[in-house]
């Protein structure tokens, strides 16, 4: 899936450079040390600054990642900040949003699925851990760059 990741400033050179790599600290995260993707901008984007709501005119950096999330995901509505990789059986976790995007909607992009086009409710759950999917993947191999963007906040 070609899905988003949002970083702060400081980090894009690296990233770029060097590619992706999991996190030494598991503070703060919900589905344990993975790289974290969304198939909305908008949840990627509050991980571009250490404010959750960065400041007016300040800039964010998101990546679009072609993310090979193998044959079998692990759906989950609950944090499990415990993982260290995705249940037995299962290749990445994905943790269901409240909001998702509407899937018929998604275009194919060089082989890959890009969700794209309006957010809707998620009706499938009773509750969910977050308020828009998350993609979680523990292997930084399956992570391919595609394009980054730098956006302005409003």
């Amino acid at each position: 899936m070609m899905l988003w990741h949002g970083t702060k400033a400081g980090a894009v050179a690296g990233i770029l450079q060097n590619g992706f790599h999991l996190p030494k600290s598991t503070n703060r995260l919900m589905y344990g040390p993975g790289v974290y993707f969304a198939d909305r901008m908008s949840k990627s984007a509050q991980y571009c600054d250490s404010q959750m709501s960065p400041q007016a005119g300040s800039k964010g950096y998101l990546f679009i990642c072609d993310v090979a999330l193998g044959k079998k995901v692990y759906k989950c509505r609950r944090a499990h900040n415990e993982y260290t990789a995705p249940p037995d059986g299962y290749n990445a976790v994905k943790a269901n949003g409240e909001f998702i995007p509407i899937w018929k909607h998604n275009v194919d992009y060089h082989g890959s699925i890009m969700p794209v086009g309006k957010t809707k409710p998620n009706a499938r759950y009773p509750s969910y851990a977050v308020k828009f999917n998350e993609y979680v993947v523990y292997d930084p191999s399956c992570v391919v760059i595609k394009f980054l963007v730098e956006i302005k906040f409003v």
